[in-house]
């Protein structure tokens, strides 16, 4: 077997995927977990991290796409922190749930497989949640294409979005969102423009200064009223701040019947 160490490289086929969603693939029996990857993909591998028993990767190079891939319906796909299995079909993805359940039982009790049943499947592939949390950030994430830019569009000091995997403190700024329901993004979308405009800035959690902090949104789907919840750090004008976008958002999206302000010092 290839000497493996932290920094190793070395190409693999992720054969399958385990609990947390990574993939799995085996060099002469011995297990590495390679993060957002599919079965069926060849990839090139840099070893993050060394155990007696198991090592775990991160993807340099995808050098062939599983033919199981599809093309994921989200633009951050990818890069938001939010979804792994975007690029394998539904049906694919409830099998793999249903044999990671199989497996816990046949190790732990040596059943058969036929003792789990299908897996019931969702009724709605998008649009299924109630509950979104977004956060506000001081160091927004930057895509590839802006690195190479001279002047950037959008302020590096402001984000309303998700958090990028594995870093706390950076948020990427989100466009589209495929999780809550498209009056989710809608909301977003106001609210970040209505904070850019306030002059009042993102909370920072290195130096814990700043006024808005995260943006929670919780829509019903039996009654279709919509919740939006701001927390924001104390302020002296964050009674009229928040007013003024209560008015603005209940203008442009009537299906928002309550909107609450939390604020928290800390």
């Amino acid at each position: 077997m290839t000497k493996l160490k932290k920094g190793t490289e070395i190409e693999l086929v992720v054969e399958n995927l385990s609990f947390g969603g990574k993939g799995l693939a085996r060099i002469d029996g011995f297990v590495i977990f390679i993060d957002r990857t599919i079965p069926g993909q060849r990839v090139l591998v840099r070893i993050t991290r060394k155990k007696a028993s198991y090592a775990e990767a991160r993807v340099v190079e995808l050098l062939q796409d599983s033919p199981k891939a599809i093309a994921p319906r989200c633009m951050h796909f990818g890069t938001c922190g939010g979804c792994l299995w975007q690029n394998l079909p539904y049906n694919e993805q409830l099998e793999v749930k249903r044999n990671l359940v199989w497996e816990c039982l046949a190790h732990i009790g040596g059943l058969s497989n036929d003792i789990v049943l299908p897996v019931l499947p969702s009724p709605e592939v998008y649009y299924y949640r109630n509950k979104m949390e977004y956060s506000f950030g001081a160091r927004r994430w930057l895509l590839p294409e802006e690195l190479e830019l001279s002047h950037l569009e959008k302020p590096r000091d402001f984000a309303l979005g998700l958090h990028i995997k594995g870093f706390y403190d950076r948020v990427l700024d989100i466009e589209e969102c495929h999780l809550q329901s498209p009056s989710s993004v809608s909301i977003l979308k106001q609210v970040r423009q209505f904070a850019l405009t306030s002059e009042l800035p993102p909370y920072n959690t290195h130096d814990h200064t700043g006024f808005w902090r995260f943006l929670v949104v919780r829509d019903s789907k039996h009654t279709g009223q919509i919740l939006v919840e701001l927390i924001t750090a104390p302020h002296r004008s964050s009674s009229s701040l928040i007013r003024q976008l209560s008015t603005l958002l209940q203008a442009e999206i009537p299906d928002i019947s309550t909107l609450v302000h939390g604020i928290s010092a800390k």
